[in-house]
């Protein structure tokens, strides 16, 4: 008796389980569908000459450099690493 309950079981189980499975791939198959217009249409505007919008690029604020922020682009400039900047900048001051 057993034997009968859980064989009964097991295919209602099954039953389930393809269902899923069936709405599953139609799921995976519309994406597929809406993916493949939308090539479709950036195609047509590429044919046609339309390009689609640019996004906009990110501009940081620029906020104002500290001592030694500045220091720093000044050896830059100078094609100098900060220590020697600073070593060519206190001899300077002791002469």
């Amino acid at each position: 008796m057993v034997n009968v309950v859980c064989n009964r079981w097991q295919r209602k189980k099954r039953k389930i389980m393809k269902l899923k499975r069936m709405q599953e791939k139609a799921r995976e198959k519309e994406e597929k569908d809406k993916d493949a217009e939308f090539a479709k249409e950036i195609k047509k505007q590429f044919r046609k000459g339309h390009r689609p919008p640019k996004p906009k690029t990110y501009t940081p604020e620029t906020k104002e450099l500290s001592s030694m922020g500045q220091c720093i682009e000044e050896a830059r400039r100078a094609g100098l690493s900060y220590g020697q900047y600073m070593a060519r900048k206190i001899s300077m001051r002791k002469e």
